[in-house]
């Protein structure tokens, strides 16, 4: 039911009460009415669809966890943040929402914005202060203090713009008059950081928490991490709200069904964002949707979430033209992330994954003396001899947070191809990394393993020493890379992988954790374990020596000697 409007400022008319009951269930019947943004009409298809699929899975009990994933500038945050929460304070005085950003900047500008819809005269006269199913106004007055006055009120930090000093509403905080005394205000800001310790809230809203600088370490992820978990132990837990029914089915003569999903309050988690690495606070909530107890709303901007043959997701916004000059604006990385959704792009892989040549099994085979494999290259009968090189990168711990121990087993042909014949990696204790080791070279029938003892690791060399009666004695050789890490595994990789001279047995394919360390390196927040035990294979895995010719030699009869 759109409100149309009249005069030459584009005023609403003032909404009927049939209207204002309407708006309490439609959303976009409160949009027209309170004219947000200028209307239902200012908003596209693709806007009511992410609408449809939050009040549609919120009208199911116990679903209150969402997650909008879609690009930056199509109104994710008009919608979800700032048209949302005007809306549940419309319906609900007594609702508590907090809304955390990355910054205290985004944060002031909320509150703004919000205010500028809650303080707007004719909205109070029409709409905040004559509600159909609660009597009384909405918003408090507000001071008539002088600046100086207002000035001094706000350095004693007790600052407020109501005329009723017991009323919160400054620029992080605002108040609405309700019917219960609560201590937490309606609504409250905070950016990453930011204390909420002994406050409750019925609802979190966080908008565009995270960004390159706050995951661009490993410890600067656990401190967002850290700050999230904080904020969701100060969200109650849902609850029915039973003098909101009451007025709601008497007042504004809503039925029951309608009344329910309404006064269902607590324990809400909105959150919307665009992603910016592969494992931010948004891929582990895409990764543990039903644990969470998530539902998770994701698109690019392409229509069909691939490529632009079937148009833009908002048509009316994008096209050829706008997406070629944004991409022309910022990085391949920033651009895949910010508009498409992706971690990554092509463009930035410094080590390229699909340019790895898988192995079938049946183009290898092992050599009977050990310690080595004969390859056959497809299409030929030609073998080729790799002897192997067997290299272990420790981190002896179980934490979800640690580096991995990474095994590689490989070697090079007299051509300089290297083959990764098998692996294993994981979070161990020192008897498992014992363990994996004697399987692998048992496996292949290795002799002796290089074994890398940066980083405090000198004694594991013992340690193997050790195990020698419980396994069997196996000879144990010290590695101590030389060089810049990140540039020692690259000089190592690249080449390699570049001219497709790099292969790897099929089944390693499937190992997550190995492909995101390649395709993701060498970013700061993506553990290497792989990549460097990889390249300590590489690094030392001889080419075997060409088989030498066979000179004949013939008596000369003549002169004597040989030929």
């Amino acid at each position: 039911m759109a409100i149309k409007t009249q005069g030459r400022r584009g005023q609403p008319k003032i909404p009927t009460r049939a209207q204002k009951v309407q708006a309490l269930t439609n959303f976009w019947v409160f949009v027209d009415m309170i004219n947000y943004q200028g209307s239902s009409s200012r908003f596209s298809q693709c806007h009511r669809d992410l609408w449809d699929f939050y009040w549609n899975s919120h009208k199911e009990p116990g679903v209150n966890r969402h997650l909008t994933l879609m690009p930056r500038g199509h109104l994710k945050s008009t919608i979800m943040s700032v048209g949302r929460v005007l809306w549940r304070i419309y319906q609900n005085p007594n609702i508590r929402i907090f809304v955390g950003t990355s910054k205290n900047e985004l944060s002031s500008a909320f509150v703004r914005e919000a205010k500028a819809y809650l303080e707007n005269d004719w909205l109070q006269e029409h709409v905040w202060n004559s509600r159909p199913h609660i009597s009384g106004n909405l918003i408090p007055t507000m001071d008539k203090l002088g600046r100086s006055r207002r000035k001094a009120f706000e350095e004693d930090g007790e600052y407020t713009e109501a005329e009723d000093k017991k009323i919160i509403w400054r620029s992080n905080a605002l108040q609405v008059n309700r019917e219960f005394i609560l201590k937490e205000p309606t609504l409250m800001v905070g950016s990453v950081g930011s204390q909420a310790t002994g406050m409750h809230f019925d609802e979190a809203q966080f908008d565009d928490i995270i960004t390159y600088d706050n995951i661009s370490t490993p410890e600067k992820r656990a401190k967002l991490m850290s700050w999230i978990y904080d904020i969701e132990s100060i969200i109650d837990p849902e609850y029915y709200d039973d003098w909101l029914e009451d007025l709601l089915k008497k007042g504004a003569k809503l039925t029951q069904a309608s009344a329910d999903v309404i006064c269902r309050t607590g324990g809400v988690f909105n959150i919307v964002g665009t992603r910016y690495d592969l494992d931010d606070y948004y891929g582990y909530i895409i990764d543990n949707q039903d644990e969470l107890g998530f539902r998770v709303f994701q698109q690019n901007i392409y229509k069909n979430g691939v490529d632009s043959g079937d148009g833009y997701l908002w048509h009316e916004k994008w096209d050829e033209a706008l997406e070629k000059s944004t991409r022309r604006a910022m990085t391949a990385q920033r651009f895949a992330s910010q508009y498409l959704n992706r971690v990554l792009a092509s463009e930035d892989v410094q080590l390229n994954w699909d340019k790895i040549r898988p192995l079938g099994h049946d183009l290898f085979e092992k050599a009977e003396q050990g310690q080595a494999c004969w390859v056959i290259p497809a299409g030929t009968t030609k073998k080729l001899l790799v002897r192997l090189v067997m290299t272990v990168d420790t981190a002896a711990s179980v934490s979800d947070t640690a580096d991995y121990t990474c095994l590689c087993v490989g070697g090079k042909d007299e051509v300089g191809n290297f083959y990764l014949f098998d692996m294993a990696m994981g979070r161990w204790r020192s008897t498992e990394i014992l363990e994996n080791i004697y399987r692998l070279a048992d496996n292949w029938n290795m002799r002796q393993i290089h074994v890398e003892t940066v980083g405090g690791f000198g004694h594991f060399t013992q340690f193997i020493k050790d195990s020698f009666d419980k396994f069997r004695p196996i000879g144990v050789i010290q590695y101590i890379p030389k060089g810049e890490k990140t540039m020692r595994i690259l000089n190592a990789l690249e080449p390699l992988i570049n001219n497709q001279q790099f292969w790897m047995v099929r089944h390693i394919f499937a190992n997550k954790v190995a492909q995101d360390q390649i395709m993701f390196f060498p970013r700061k927040t993506m553990h290497d374990d792989f990549p460097d035990c990889l390249a300590m294979c590489v690094e030392l895995a001889k080419r075997p020596v060409k088989q030498a010719y066979k000179q004949r030699y013939e008596a000369n009869n003549r002169w004597g000697g040989t030929r």
